[in-house]
């Protein structure tokens, strides 16, 4: 069987595809593994097994491939240390908090992990350097800048249990009342905002 030209030129790049992706997947799982022993020395295990006694029988080796697996790629250069604690839990989330170490640089991390009982897994998100509260709030001003707004007296829309809105901006309560200030909003139909952050960031 002779092969043509073309039909060369596409084995070969086939066969050159293959080998990147292995030879990829090679650096990645050794860039991961050389994390897991910081990981493993820098994680705070009292933390770990103070918000949860039943996740002392979990294996402590699915948290830390997590870990791993979250911060591959993420890092700018190769972390000398790697310090992690458990926030705080709730079922069987669990929110991460914890810094990253390169020589005398040090980033934030952050993020939530949720455990899986049936594929015995950690599923979830680790950030590196994440917004701080103020950028978040810049970010959504933008958003909220794009709509059309209108002063409005608050109502609730008829579902159970809706009794207050909050404001998109600062979170303050907006409800059904006479007075002026928590009873009157502005709403594009779908969001409020408060009189106040109206005026000093949409107006």
């Amino acid at each position: 069987m002779t092969l043509t030209e073309n039909e060369c030129i596409k084995i070969q790049y086939k066969n050159t595809l293959i080998q990147y992706n292995i030879k990829l997947r090679f650096v990645l799982r050794r860039a991961m593994n050389e994390l897991i022993p910081l990981i493993e020395s820098g994680m705070d295990w009292k933390s770990y097994e103070q918000h949860f006694s039943f996740w002392n029988r979990l294996p402590k080796e699915a948290f830390i491939k997590f870990v791993a697996k979250k911060l591959d790629g993420k890092l700018a250069s190769e972390p000398s240390e790697i310090s992690f604690r458990v926030d705080r839990a709730w079922d069987n989330h669990l929110y991460l908090i914890g810094n990253i170490h390169r020589g005398s640089e040090t980033d934030p991390v952050q993020g939530e992990a949720v455990w899986l009982p049936k594929s015995k897994s950690f599923r979830g998100h680790l950030l590196v350097n994440p917004p701080s509260a103020e950028e978040l709030q810049l970010e959504e001003i933008e958003e909220l800048r794009k709509s059309e707004w209108h002063l409005k007296k608050w109502q609730p829309n008829g579902k159970p249990k809706h009794t207050h809105d909050h404001c998109g901006v600062c979170w303050q309560s907006i409800y059904e009342t006479d007075n002026e200030t928590e009873g009157f909003g502005y709403t594009n139909r779908y969001d409020w905002v408060c009189q106040k952050c109206y005026v000093e960031h949409l107006r």
